[in-house]
């Protein structure tokens, strides 16, 4: 339990974009949605800001609103409340005022386990609308560098990106995330949030820097998920500073495309692959994070088809396409039967 003496939190993502957390409940458990953000936090007080973000019971402004949804959805031009929400024993409320506007006004609030999806659920995407905003397209991939080129590896949740950059470390190139990161003119931004830990990223860089307390949380965690039959799986956060140095920004080479494969034999294949086909992948990939945006905005969309949360997938390919060019290099990495990532990174290296 942590007691907050400042409400206020600033963060600024690479100069970008500016938002602000105001914590209206003192005492928080599950801190994981700061130590998410850490990276960005500034002791500034800022005043051009892209989002504020209201933590705590608030009144939703309804009136005159559409309700969609037996009550769960309020929508209106450019507004959007979600009455509940709830994943795996967490429950949360948000509203979204002003979302085409400078500045986007959003308040959430969320029972004691809601504290740690609102992060995934709620608050990255808007973040990533934000950025699309200013044409500086989120990207679901990790990245690694060297030599001021930078290469990065884009695949669904749990497809190997975290491993395979971190596995890279040991060959000497540099760290610039493992999540996200920006794209803007062929030119990659770190997005340093906190690691997600489970048993299956756990490269021996991490296991050299993890507390024993990390180590046995992380044990019990997976011992929970068997126990629940993959329900109750739960990640342990690390700033990936412990691990290595975050390279702010590298000029982008290669993109390389991780997918698993069927066929039960080990094998990893790499194929170069033409530049839509890997964007539309990379596309996909992103789109898949926000499951539960994309079902809002489908219900937005039938009342507002013409705003730009009704386009914003089609606005967001265009802004791939727009700032990945033709030059540069598009793989496919097929990976059948459980691999060891430092065998599927010397694969990859060899195009490096």
């Amino acid at each position: 339990m942590i007691i907050l003496n400042d409400n206020k939190q600033f963060f600024s993502i690479q100069n970008k974009i500016n938002f602000v957390i105001n914590e209206k409940n003192k005492f928080k458990i599950f801190d994981t949605l700061y130590k998410h953000y850490e990276n960005f936090k500034t002791p500034d007080k800022l005043s051009d800001l892209d989002l504020i973000f209201n933590l705590g019971k608030f009144t939703p402004k309804t009136e005159g609103k559409y309700v969609v949804g037996y009550g769960k959805y309020y929508i209106g031009s450019d507004y959007l409340y979600v009455a509940n929400e709830s994943y795996k024993g967490a429950n949360w409320s948000f509203e979204i005022l002003g979302i085409e506007d400078k500045t986007t006004i959003v308040n959430i609030d969320f029972n004691t386990y809601g504290r740690i999806f609102i992060t995934g659920h709620v608050i990255d995407f808007l973040i990533h609308l934000k950025l699309l905003q200013k044409d500086n397209p989120i990207i679901h991939a990790s990245g690694i560098s060297k030599k001021e080129s930078c290469t990065i590896f884009s695949a669904r949740g749990g497809g190997g990106k975290t491993s395979i950059a971190l596995e890279s470390l040991n060959q000497g190139y540099g760290f610039l995330g493992d999540n996200y990161l920006i794209v803007n003119q062929d030119e990659i931004f770190s997005f340093p949030t906190s690691l997600s830990l489970f048993t299956y990223n756990l490269a021996d860089i991490i296991l050299k820097k993890l507390k024993t307390k990390e180590k046995v949380s992380i044990s019990l965690k997976n011992l929970l998920y068997k126990i629940s039959n993959g329900y109750a799986k739960f990640f342990t956060k690390i700033n990936p500073f412990r691990i290595t140095e975050v390279i702010p920004k590298s000029n982008l080479q290669n993109v390389f495309i991780l997918q698993p494969n069927v066929d039960k034999e080990k094998k990893i294949i790499v194929n170069e692959i033409d530049r839509e086909i890997a964007l539309k992948k990379i596309y996909y990939n992103q789109m898949l994070e926000f499951t539960y945006f994309n079902q809002y905005m489908a219900i937005y969309s039938y009342l507002f088809p013409e705003k730009n949360l009704s386009k914003h997938w089609d606005m967001y390919f265009n802004a791939l396409k727009k700032n990945i060019s033709e030059n540069i290099n598009f793989y496919e990495v097929s990976i059948s039967g459980k691999q060891n990532f430092d065998e599927i990174f010397h694969k990859i290296n060899d195009y490096l």
